[in-house]
C-alpha cells in the first residue's frame, strides 16, 4: 500500500483523479455511509446495513487512480470520526477501522488480481467471481473485527464473526455490482438512443411492474417461501436490462426484503432477533441477488461476442471499412428509407492511384499500411450516418445520404487533399510515402423506389474512369446523358 503520509497532487502519477479536494470527499463520503451504518446498530447487535466499505470498494475498484495514498488515509479518518462522534472509545474505534480497511484492502487486492473485463461484470463469470471476491473481503474484515463482539455489543467472539461476515457479504455483493457495472456518459447515451421507448415501451415497462407485483405479494403472503417471490421478475429485468439496471433493481429489492423481514413484515418462522437466523437470512438474500445479477451478464457477453462476429463477418480486416457484401446490402437498405422520404442521395467511387507501383516499389506489407491509412484517413473525414465500404483492392465506395450536390462535390474533394497531403512513413526511408485517389461522383436529388444502388455505383464507376483518364487526383462528376433530339 502507498505511503499515507500525504495525498498525491493533481498531476502526479496518480493522476487527475487525486488531489486535496477528491480525498477529503472520499473521507466525508466514508464518514456519512459510516455513520449510516451506526445507526442501524440495534442495541446488542452490530450493524444491519454498512455501506461504506462496499462503497469504498467500489470506487477503488472502478477508479483505480484513486487508490492512492491520500485516499487510503482519509478514508481512515472517515471511519474513524464516525465511530469517535457517535460515543465509541478510542482503541476500539481504531479496531473497528482496521478491521473495515482490511476488508475493503483484501477485495481492492483481490479485484486487481483479474482481468478488467471480468472486473467491470464483462464476462460470463464476472458475477462468480466478484461473489468470490466478496466472501474473501468479508472473510477478512470479520476476523479482524470480530473480537469487538464481547467488548462493545455484548455477544461472543463466534456470533460476532457470523454478525460482521454476513452483514459485509450483504452489503458488498448487491452494491458492488452498481458502482462496477455504472455505464459511461456515452454508454448511457449509445443505450438511450437504441431505446425505440414510443412503439415499445410495454416491453421495458412489463418486468417492472411485475417485480413491483412480487415484491407486493411477497410483503402481502408473506412466509418462508415470500423470499423467492420476486425472482422471476428480476430474471426477467435481467434479459430485459442491462447489468447495470439490473443491478440497481436487485440492490433495491433485496434491500427491501431485508428491511421488511427485519421489520417483522414477511412474518418469517424465526425472530428477528436471533443471530444464526438473521445470518441465514443475509447470506440467503445475497446469493438471491446474485442469481439476476449472473443472468445479466452472461446475457452482455454473448450480445458482445456477438456483436464482434458480426463486425468480423461485416467489416474489411485490414481497413476496417465495410465489406462489399455488407455495403451493398446497408446501402440498399439506406436508399430504400431515402426513397420514402424523397431524399437525396450522393455516391463515390474511390481509387487510389498507381497503387500497383506502390506493392511492386515498397511490397505488398506497405501496401497494405497505405490501404489502412487511406481508409482512416476517409472515415475521419465522413459523418455518422456516411457509409464506407472497400469493394476490392485499392477500389472503395461512399454513400452521402441527404446531401446537395455542392456539398457533395466539396466532401470529394477535401478528401483528394487530404488524401494528397497525408504522408505514409515507410520503414528505412527518411522521406515519406504520398498517394493520391481518383473519385467519381454521383448525385441523384430525389430518390425513387426505382433507383437501385447498383446503378448509382455504375455512374459514379464511370465517371471514376474519367477522372483517372483526365490525369487522376480528381473528382468527376458523372453527367446524365441527354436523351436524342433534345
Amino acid at each position: 500500500m502507498p505511503s499515507l503520509l500525504r495525498p498525491p497532487s493533481p498531476g502526479t502519477a496518480a493522476g487527475p483523479l487525486t488531489g486535496w479536494g477528491l480525498c477529503a470527499g472520499i473521507g466525508l463520503l466514508v464518514f456519512a455511509a459510516s455513520l449510516l451504518g451506526i445507526v442501524t446498530r440495534p442495541l446488542g447487535f452490530m450493524a444491519a446495513f454498512w455501506p461504506a466499505n462496499a462503497l469504498l470498494l467500489g470506487l477503488l475498484v472502478r477508479y483505480p487512480r484513486l487508490a492512492a495514498s491520500g485516499t487510503w488515509a482519509a478514508a481512515t479518518l472517515g471511519y474513524v470520526a464516525a465511530d469517535l462522534v457517535t460515543g465509541t472509545a478510542p482503541l476500539a474505534t481504531l479496531w473497528l477501522a482496521s478491521a473495515n480497511l482490511c476488508g475493503v484492502a483484501m477485495g481492492w487486492w483481490l479485484f486487481g488480481q483479474v482481468p478488467v473485463a471480468t472486473r467491470f461484470l464483462k464476462r460470463q463469470m464476472s458475477a462468480v467471481l466478484m461473489f468470490g471476491i466478496c466472501v474473501a473481503s468479508s472473510a477478512a474484515a470479520a476476523l479482524a473485527g470480530s473480537g469487538t463482539g464481547p467488548l462493545l455489543f455484548n455477544t461472543t467472539w463466534l456470533t460476532a464473526l457470523g454478525m460482521w461476515f454476513c452483514t459485509e457479504l450483504i452489503n458488498s455483493v448487491l452494491i458492488l455490482p452498481v458502482i462496477l457495472s455504472l455505464p459511461t456518459p456515452q454508454e448511457a447515451r449509445r443505450t438511450l438512443k437504441k431505446r425505440r421507448w414510443s412503439r415499445r415501451r410495454w416491453k421495458y415497462a412489463a418486468p417492472l411492474l411485475a417485480l413491483a407485483a412480487s415484491e407486493a405479494a411477497a410483503i402481502a403472503i408473506g412466509g418462508p417461501g415470500a423470499l423467492a417471490f420476486p425472482v422471476p421478475a428480476l430474471l426477467w429485468c435481467a434479459l430485459t436490462y442491462g447489468v447495470f439496471a439490473t443491478s440497481v433493481l436487485s440492490m433495491l429489492t433485496c434491500f427491501g426484503l431485508a428491511i421488511a423481514a427485519g421489520a417483522g413484515m414477511l412474518e418469517l418462522a424465526f425472530a428477528p432477533n436471533q443471530a444464526w437466523a438473521v445470518f441465514s437470512l443475509r447470506v440467503g438474500i445475497s446469493l438471491l441477488g446474485l442469481g439476476p445479477l449472473s443472468v445479466a451478464t452472461a446475457k452482455a457477453a454473448s450480445v458482445e461476442a456477438m456483436r464482434r462476429l458480426h463486425r468480423v463477418a461485416s467489416h474489411d480486416f485490414l481497413t476496417d471499412a465495410l465489406a462489399r457484401r455488407a455495403f451493398m446490402a446497408q446501402g440498399s437498405k439506406l436508399l430504400a428509407r431515402l426513397a420514402r422520404e424523397r431524399s437525396s442521395v450522393a455516391v463515390l467511387m474511390l481509387d487510389l492511384d498507381h497503387f500497383k507501383r506502390v506493392n511492386d516499389t515498397h511490397g505488398h506489407a506497405q501496401g497494405d499500411k497505405v490501404l489502412h491509412g487511406f481508409a482512416a484517413t476517409v472515415s475521419e473525414a465522413l459523418r455518422p450516418g456516411d457509409l464506407f465500404g472497400r469493394l476490392g483492392g485499392e477500389e472503395f465506395a461512399v454513400v452521402l445520404p441527404r446531401i446537395r450536390q455542392a456539398d457533395a462535390m466539396a466532401v470529394a474533394r477535401r478528401l483528394c487533399k487530404q488524401v494528397r497531403n497525408h504522408p505514409f512513413a515507410v520503414p528505412g526511408q527518411r522521406d515519406p510515402l504520398h498517394a493520391t485517389v481518383s473519385i467519381g461522383l454521383v448525385v441523384c436529388t430525389g430518390v425513387s423506389l426505382q433507383d437501385s444502388l447498383g446503378a448509382l455505383m455504375s455512374d459514379a464507376d464511370a465517371a471514376l474512369y474519367e477522372a483517372k483518364a483526365a490525369g487522376r487526383d480528381r473528382v468527376q462528376l458523372h453527367e446524365p446523358q441527354q436523351a436524342p433530339g433534345r
